[in-house]
């Protein structure tokens, strides 16, 4: 997690960040763990206040 939160914080013209999880299909315990990603990763301080963040 270290690496995203170095790159949200000091992408100060990062417009999108997409992390790719690799996975064909997600059955309902990866949704839930994607879903806990994205929510730590939304409270994170951001460079650019335009930063999307979408999972895959």
């Amino acid at each position: 997690m270290q690496p995203l939160e170095y790159f949200l914080k000091n992408g100060t013209g990062l417009k999108k960040m997409t992390i790719s999880f690799g996975c064909r299909s997600w059955d309902s315990r990866l949704k839930s763990k994607v879903d806990d990603v994205f929510n730590e990763l939304s409270m994170l301080p951001r460079g650019s206040a335009a930063c999307q963040i979408v999972l895959r």
